[in-house]
């Protein structure tokens, strides 16, 4: 007897002291006994417990559960394990148990054992865990990048992740494997400068950078590639380890280029010394840019130019806010005649260019001026002669007719109309 109460007394004891719920039931499936962990997880006594079988501690369809499984292990008499999900009174739980029969010397089932581990914060951490995974995934699938890690002095990558295929024309494999290198792909022209960054790295521990240079891909083509990272140290504060990104900017590029070459042209455009040119705000009009040209015909300095709007050179103001109000509709308007003001006052004749556009992003106009003063000087000595001329002919007590090759008569002043006796318009 004393040895049965020293062996009730240890089984006690490991009850009562393990973090794991456990149970047993009689062959009716109901509570024989249950430990402190599970009294504590179920927020039911011993004593309440003891006699009741799950319907009269649980929800029905957890009961129904239990008493499902309970019936699988007495109708297969073996240990069986099961996961499970319930509602407690401190939350939800999710828990592995170990159910078997106890099986007594005529071979009868009398009772029912569970042993419980409760991996809710495991099944939370492999859900956080792959949840982690899917984002990962979901990231390098739609990264228009390379990641990379990979030894300093070798350039062997130990992992070459995401766009490479894309970027470079060959796979991951064939440079994780050590058959290609990176040093392999840049271009000769740029290599240097990359083993010169490399010295420093092998130099400077937790050294950082931003480079762009170019690559020669699988099929030929030239690539302009950013890369940007960090080195990392060993335990002896060693740069070891290099790891960044790569991204393809060829496009970059090509659009930094076509920038160049547009501001070049638009430069060598502005900079002519013929025409005044201007810049300026579509909606308030004001200056924003003129070129030299400019600042020499209307007699202003760039400082004052830049202070102006456009109608502040103009001697017929209402004109030109008509015109740029239907440039902005219709696109580019021709002039051919406008009268501008310079600083001084002085009014010239120009004839205009003039049309909407979008610059530095914001929507502007530009208008070229040309100087025509001399052809409308022209233009007037000329009309002024041909009425001298037309005086001279009609006055004259001769009588004069012209006519042309073919014998039309081209004029004919009164003198020759009265000898003739003939009316004007005859």
């Amino acid at each position: 007897n004393g040895s049965a109460r020293l062996n009730e007394q240890y089984l006690s004891a490991i009850l009562d002291n393990t973090n794991l719920p456990i149970y047993l039931k009689d062959a009716d499936y109901k509570y024989i006994l249950v430990n402190s962990e599970y009294e504590r997880l179920a927020q039911v006594t011993n004593e309440e417990i003891c006699g009741k079988d799950d319907f009269a501690i649980f929800p029905q369809p957890v009961a129904q559960l239990f008493r499902d499984q309970d019936e699988e292990v007495v109708r297969e008499r073996c240990l069986k394990e099961f996961e499970v999900t319930i509602p407690l009174p401190d939350g939800i739980h999710t828990f592995l148990t170990a159910k078997f029969p106890l099986i007594d010397d005529q071979d009868r089932i009398y009772a029912v054992g569970g042993v419980c581990t409760d991996i809710t914060n495991i099944q939370n951490t492999n859900k956080q865990l792959q949840e982690s995974q899917k984002r990962y995934r979901s990231f390098i699938d739609s990264f228009h990048g390379i990641a990379f890690r990979g030894e300093i002095k070798t350039f062997k990558p130990v992992y070459f992740h995401g766009a490479v295929e894309e970027i470079t024309g060959y796979q991951e494999e064939d440079f994780v494997s050590g058959d290609l290198t990176w040093d392999k792909l840049v271009h000769p022209d740029d290599l240097p400068i990359l083993l010169e960054q490399g010295k420093s790295m092998l130099e400077i521990p937790d050294y950082t950078f931003r480079r762009e240079y170019r690559i020669i891909c699988k099929g030929g083509q030239t690539v302009w590639i950013f890369e940007r990272g960090r080195t990392l140290c060993d335990e002896n504060d060693q740069p070891v380890w290099i790891e960044g990104t790569i991204f393809d900017i060829s496009a970059r590029k090509e659009v930094e280029q076509e920038l160049r070459d547009s501001e070049e042209k638009y430069r060598k455009l502005f900079s002519n010394k013929i025409d005044a040119i201007n810049i300026f705000d579509a909606e308030t009009r004001q200056i924003l840019d003129v070129n030299d040209t400019f600042l020499k015909r209307y007699g202003y300095t760039r400082d004052e130019a830049l202070q102006l709007k456009i109608e502040d050179v103009s001697a017929e103001p209402e004109k030109t806010r008509a015109i740029i109000k239907k440039s902005i509709e219709e696109g580019d308007v021709l002039i051919p005649l406008r009268f501008h003001k310079k600083k001084d006052g002085t009014v010239m004749p120009v004839q205009i260019s003039a049309g909407p556009f979008t610059w530095k992003g914001r929507n502007v106009m530009f208008a070229i001026m040309r100087d025509i003063t001399s052809l409308v000087n022209a233009e007037k000595s000329l009309k002024e002669s041909e009425e001298r001329y037309r005086t001279l002919v009609e006055t004259a007590s001769l009588g004069i007719q012209i006519s042309d090759r073919d014998g039309k008569v081209i004029l004919s002043n009164s003198a020759h109309l009265a000898l003739l006796g003939l009316e004007d318009g005859q």
